[in-house]
């Protein structure tokens, strides 16, 4: 009877040890039996079956034992591969016929080797997205619908941005604005201030008689300021454009760019935004444009999530087609939804 105990309860070891490999020796004398996970914050995460995941402090561990091979990252920045042995007080890294002595403190990561050489930067897609309504009916019947949609994929070393905008107005059922463009901005920081950039972008305007423009750009850009309160950053480059217009005229030039945009958040019930885009032909000296764009921002929900939005926006063309004065000029307000 004692026999068939005994074997009951060494099977029954054998078969807890199995499930949970790995082995923590503490500096009190405590010895937990589970699987390790990984490091988080200073602190080793062990999987066990008497209470699901526990954190223990490195500087709490005397040894640490591992029954298959892992990846495990040092405060050196090094990355080593193998299992961790602790013999007569002594903590090594086995590989092979390999030791490499190392305490727990050394370990700040634990995981697969490749990934903890080349950590995937962590990705944060934010966006938002505006409309806005004027309806007037009377003695004059006006009707202006804008909207504006923008995405963001950002990580600790880059930025891909999205963005439409979109407007159509009508006055006594005349149409008096219908225009469209979208693009793509990407930035890569090349320091925590300097970052190079591309973009491109198409357009369209029927009240500039322009039925496309393409423009394709790139160059360097300085974060002036990057704080939680502000952020501004200008953009210097060159591109190519090229324009379509409603008389069969085509136009292709070489263009110089120059740009800012500067955001202020006071607190959390304003904001306050400005953007300008200038660009200039590289061979015509009187042939420049540019795009500026100034709004204010206040939440109207608890989350933050929506608000409403004033702005005022200028485009201005120094030679525009026959016909075509070169300033046009936009007040508008809008709904805005932000998500991340």
């Amino acid at each position: 009877m004692r026999s068939g105990l005994r074997w009951l309860v060494t099977t029954l070891l054998v078969i807890s040890m199995e499930a949970w490999p790995d082995h923590v020796y503490l500096q009190n004398g405590s010895h937990i039996v589970g699987t390790i996970t990984g490091v988080n914050d200073g602190k080793l995460v062990v999987d066990t079956e008497f209470a699901g995941e526990v954190s223990i402090a490195l500087d709490a561990i005397q040894g640490i034992e591992t029954e298959g091979e892992n990846g495990f990252k040092l405060d050196s920045g090094e990355v080593l591969s193998g299992r961790l042995r602790y013999e007569n007080g002594r903590q090594e890294l086995v590989r092979g016929d390999t030791r490499i002595e190392v305490t727990p403190v050394d370990i700040v990561a634990i995981g697969d080797p490749a990934e903890l050489s080349y950590p995937k930067p962590e990705t944060n897609w934010s966006g938002r997205a505006e409309f806005g309504l004027t309806l007037e009916i009377g003695n004059t019947e006006r009707v202006n619908v804008n909207g504006r949609v923008r995405t963001t994929k950002e990580t600790e070393v880059d930025r891909l941005i999205l963005y439409f905008r979109g407007e159509y107005a009508e006055e006594n059922d005349n149409k008096t604005s219908s225009e469209a463009l979208g693009g793509t901005i990407y930035e890569y920081d090349l320091s925590e201030r300097i970052f190079v950039f591309g973009q491109s972008q198409l357009e369209f305007d029927e009240f500039e008689n322009l039925d496309l423009r393409v423009t394709v750009s790139g160059g360097l850009g300085y974060f002036f300021l990057d704080n939680d309160t502000q952020t501004l950053k200008g953009r210097a480059g060159v591109g190519y454009q090229h324009q379509d217009f409603g008389d069969g005229t085509t136009t292709d030039d070489i263009l110089a760019q120059l740009g800012y945009e500067y955001i202020l958040n006071v607190r959390d019930w304003f904001r306050f935004d400005s953007m300008l885009d200038f660009f200039a032909n590289a061979t015509e000296t009187n042939d420049w444009r540019f795009k500026a764009e100034n709004a204010i921002e206040v939440p109207i929900s608890s989350t933050e999530a929506w608000k409403l939005r004033f702005g005022v926006r200028n485009e201005y063309d120094n030679e525009p087609q026959p016909g075509i004065k070169s300033l046009d000029t936009s007040v508008y307000s809008a709904l805005v939804y932000d998500w991340k």
